[in-house]
């Protein structure tokens, strides 16, 4: 014999279940994030030609210097770009995940996942496997877990966490 049926008194979309929170929203940007990443390294488009230079550099800083000597704006655009590639991995990883929430994490989730792409272009041809680029991606991890933490500071040092603006 089954019991009374109850209505759903929560204002849920589904019954029993909590609405997705914050954290899963964050989840939901991180593999857009990746897979855009995996999709703009891998595959010839705007940002990559296939064919371009394949080798390999194992000398930390050696492509930063030549970049630093070059006239133009090519070498820093890719510095940059490097840089901002993996900003968004370092601050949706430990806002996705708190198991993965320490800067260390960080580090070794982006030397990862730089590995991973640097691998890749090099075994396809679609680029060459350089330390350097390892180097600038990490930075910028850290660069992204840096914001994650300054917004967290920020929050919960704000008017809304304390409750003054539900006054």
């Amino acid at each position: 014999m089954r019991g009374p049926v109850t209505r759903n008194k929560s204002r849920t979309p589904f019954p029993g279940r909590h609405t997705p929170g914050r954290r899963a929203v964050y989840r939901i940007l991180l593999w857009l994030y990746l897979a855009l990443l995996f999709y703009l390294t891998w595959f010839p488009g705007p940002f990559r030609r296939a064919g371009g230079a394949v080798g390999i550099n194992l000398t930390p800083f050696a492509t930063i210097r030549r970049y630093i000597h070059m006239e133009g704006t090519a070498a820093w655009i890719n510095l940059a770009g490097n840089l901002a590639a993996f900003l968004p991995l370092g601050f949706l990883g430990p806002r996705s995940f708190v198991r993965y929430s320490r800067w260390w994490h960080t580090v070794l989730i982006s030397l990862c996942v730089s590995l991973l792409v640097e691998a890749v272009q090099y075994l396809t041809g679609m680029g060459s496997l350089d330390v350097d680029d390892v180097i600038i991606n990490i930075l910028g991890g850290l660069a992204g877990f840096l914001l994650h933490r300054l917004c967290r500071l920020v929050y919960d040092n704000s008017h809304y966490t304390r409750g003054e603006f539900n006054k």
